[in-house]
């Protein structure tokens, strides 16, 4: 470059030179040059005249300043400037990556966490090793990532769940621990709602019972007592509506009036 200027090139829209009339920073050439999407903005290089070689962030040090005969060398990223959130996440899939991005941001910009979402399975695996530290906890989930990294959320669908399904607080996979019961997996679920047919909630053997199925009145068990029934993995309790019970008509005397149901 010729005095007083500084020259740039690289990873670039537009290579040039910038005469330094007034005091200039690395941003300032970094908007002029107009980087690629391939440019590595946190790495770019920057030679002075006396030969010195500087490696800069511009993402954490934008006021970076130029000197005249300054060469700025903006090289392309080694690896895809994104990291990827797969997993139990509402969206899950490759996310643009910022310099001082945490795990949690991740988790959050990829729709956040399913209720599938399993916390003590949640990692972030770097260069397919995973990372000390880097887990759900308060502290871990603060990790800071790098580009190409990979935040891994384990899902219960992939483990041990049964299902609870129909008339209760909380429909869907519940964790399954071994001995769990009826009672348990629906208090789980938050309990039955108003209008479920508490006499007639069913367990349906999806896996190993063939397609069996059995209805349990609730009203005559108690939590964890021998009428409980336990239940197996992948079990799909379903709480169905409560249905009024024709009574029967009486076969002599009187036959109580009943009003006609309305059309809708």
């Amino acid at each position: 470059p010729i005095d007083g200027s500084v020259s740039f090139r690289g990873a670039v829209r537009k290579s040039g030179s910038l005469n330094l009339q007034a005091p200039k920073s690395i941003a300032d050439v970094i908007e002029l040059a107009e980087l690629t999407d391939a440019a590595d903005r946190n790495g770019v290089i920057v030679i002075s005249a006396l030969g010195r070689t500087y490696r800069v962030d511009v993402d954490a040090n934008p006021d970076f300043p130029m000197r005249p005969g300054d060469q700025v060398l903006v090289p392309q990223l080694s690896v895809a400037n994104e990291i990827l959130v797969l997993g139990a996440v509402n969206k899950p899939g490759s996310l643009s990556f910022k310099s001082g991005m945490t795990m949690e941001q991740a988790v959050a910009q990829a729709g956040g966490l399913t209720g599938h979402a399993i916390m003590d399975q949640i990692a972030l695996v770097r260069k397919d090793k995973p990372v000390e530290g880097a887990d759900w906890s308060a502290t871990g989930r603060k990790a800071l990532l790098q580009r190409g990294d990979v935040v891994r959320v384990g899902s219960q669908e992939n483990g041990r769940y049964v299902s609870v399904m129909g008339h209760v607080k909380t429909s869907g996979l519940v964790p399954f621990k071994p001995g769990m019961t009826l009672m348990e997996a629906l208090e789980a679920a938050g309990g039955t709602i108003v209008g479920a047919g508490k006499d007639a909630v069913e367990i349906r053997k999806v896996f190993g019972g063939r397609g069996s199925s059995k209805k349990y009145d609730l009203n005559l068990l108690t939590k964890g007592s021998k009428n409980d029934p336990k239940l197996q993995a992948a079990d799909v309790v379903f709480v169905p509506a409560f249905l009024f019970k024709e009574t029967k008509q009486p076969t002599s005397g009187f036959r109580p009036v009943v009003p006609p149901r309305r059309s809708r």
